[in-house]
């Protein structure tokens, strides 16, 4: 991203761009997540975005995979190196499919091309998930692309997950290397919520426009949701009381929205 300026954005360049409009000074904010978090308890990711940072600001022409290489080598060990490598060049993609809607962000513009559904530590509900689905409802082709995205982005996770299980028995230090990939398991299990809750909602937005006469997006509704609700709870009771995991997002209309589509979705029992 640093080098290239990331795929979400319209804008040229990237590091390199800067430093021939004449930039010479970079100052970055390290911390990730919002005012109220998520708040990380291991820097790992923190520290290697900031090794990039640095590197590319006297060398604007460096390779990110190199970069990569060369820090996961210093940080986890040489023989780790270029799985971890191939992991990080994985997760822009990974959280660029989590978080944003492409078809709806190129109707929507640059501007919050997300309406900010999750943003910070809050992952929204109701008017803001209402807003990405409408624009998207009529064109069966984008409203399953946007959909599709979110199954992508854990898919990617997952093979982030076995570059990082390759790794794990050349990393000499257990503690790290635990911590860490406890922190793929967190992201595995966020974006699984992101799927499940966006797919059950929009197939419940279709079916309520059909006069809930719609029997097969009702069913795509009710499967995602009660996935979501699984997904949920694994969230929150066995992530995170991992070693090494960040705060977890809160429902802020989420868990609200969803559990009522869920109970007007069941089907009534036959007296």
């Amino acid at each position: 991203v640093y080098a290239e300026v990331g795929q979400e954005s319209t804008y040229p360049g990237g590091i390199r761009r800067a430093y021939e409009r004449g930039v010479r000074r970079v100052w970055v904010w390290d911390q990730g997540g919002g005012w109220g978090g998520p708040t990380v308890a291991n820097d790992l990711w923190v520290d290697v975005n900031l090794y990039a940072l640095a590197k590319l600001a006297w060398n604007t022409r460096a390779d990110p995979y190199l970069l990569a290489r060369d820090w996961a080598s210093q940080r986890l060990g040489p023989w780790a190196a270029p799985r971890l490598a191939r992991l990080l060049l994985r997760s822009e993609q990974a959280v660029l499919k989590a978080f944003y809607l492409e078809p709806y962000a190129r109707i929507r513009g640059s501007w919050a091309p997300n309406v900010l559904w999750v943003r910070d530590d809050a992952i929204y509900g109701g008017a803001r998930i209402v807003e990405l689905y409408r624009p998207l409802r009529q064109d069966s082709a984008k409203f399953r692309a946007a959909l599709a995205e979110k199954a992508e982005a854990v898919a990617l996770v997952e093979d982030m997950l076995a570059d990082f299980r390759e790794a794990m028995a050349f990393i000499p230090d257990r503690r790290q290397a635990q911590e860490a990939y406890n922190t793929l398991r967190y992201q595995r299990a966020l974006f699984q919520i992101f799927r499940y809750y966006l797919s059950g909602m929009f197939y419940y937005y279709r079916w309520t426009d059909g006069s809930r006469q719609d029997s097969a997006a009702q069913r795509q509704a009710l499967e995602n949701l009660r996935q979501w609700q699984e997904a949920w709870a694994i969230y929150q009771q066995e992530i995170a009381p991992l070693p090494g995991v960040a705060s977890l997002f809160q429902s802020q209309g989420m868990v609200e929205t969803a559990h009522p589509a869920l109970l007007e979705l069941e089907p009534t029992p036959a007296r």
